[in-house]
């Protein structure tokens, strides 16, 4: 289902990356985060983990890139 405003820059974000370290088989890969980003036309898509504080900064910096491509358009 289609909602919300279309002008608004959206980004796809994997959370608790960190828990990949464990090899479980439910957990999304980083192909297939980033063709679900693709398919449901986000315009990127990330991974952090709060836990370990790795690429949290990442987010921010994506979620302002997005920001200011899509206000540049």
């Amino acid at each position: 289902k289609n909602s919300g405003p279309r002008n608004v820059a959206k980004i796809l974000v994997g959370c608790k990356s960190d828990l990949r370290m464990d090899e479980d088989p439910n957990h999304v890969s980083w192909e297939d985060g980033s063709k679900m980003a693709n398919d449901y036309k986000f315009l990127s898509y990330v991974e952090c983990s709060a836990l370990l504080f790795q690429h949290c900064d990442t987010v921010f910096s994506e979620a302002v890139r997005t920001a200011i491509l899509l206000e540049n358009t």
